[in-house]
C-alpha cells in the first residue's frame, strides 16, 4: 500500500511539473508580437512585454518579413534618447539580445521610398 501511494505522489508531481513547464513555453504571456503590413508609411509604436518581475535586465527583439525595397526600423527604451537602427531589406530574420531595463520598446519605422511593400513581424520579450 505504501508503494502505491508513493508512485502516485510521484505521478502527480511529474504531471504538474510537465503541465507547468509546458504551460510556460507554449504559450509566453511575457511575448508582445506585432505584424506591421504598411511599409510604404511611416509609423511609431510601443511594444509592451507583460512581465510581472520587478527586475528586468535583458530584451530579446526579433524581427522576421519580406520587404521589397528599404526601410529603417530604429528600437528604444525609456528616456527614448538612444536609438539603434535595423536596416530592413528583402528577406529579414534579425534577432537581437542586448541588456535592456524596461517593459517597453519605442520602434520607429521609415521607407527609404514610397514603393516599399511587405510584411514584418515584430516579437519584443523581456527577462
Amino acid at each position: 500500500m505504501r508503494n502505491y501511494l508513493c508512485c502516485e505522489i510521484f505521478i502527480i508531481v511529474c504531471l504538474f511539473l510537465f503541465l507547468n513547464s509546458c504551460n510556460r513555453n507554449c504559450d509566453n504571456q511575457f511575448l508582445s508580437k506585432k505584424i506591421y503590413t504598411k511599409l510604404n508609411n511611416c509609423f511609431e509604436d510601443t511594444l509592451v512585454s507583460k512581465n510581472n518581475h520587478n527586475s528586468i535586465s535583458r530584451m530579446e527583439l526579433r524581427i522576421e518579413g519580406e520587404i521589397r525595397g528599404i526601410g529603417e526600423l530604429t528600437y528604444s527604451h525609456y528616456p527614448f534618447s538612444e536609438v539603434t537602427l535595423v536596416i530592413l531589406k528583402d528577406s529579414i530574420n534579425e534577432e537581437i539580445k542586448t541588456d535592456w531595463y524596461d517593459e517597453r520598446c519605442l520602434i520607429k519605422y521609415r521607407p527609404k521610398d514610397s514603393l516599399v511593400k511587405g510584411e514584418v513581424k515584430v516579437e519584443f520579450e523581456v527577462y
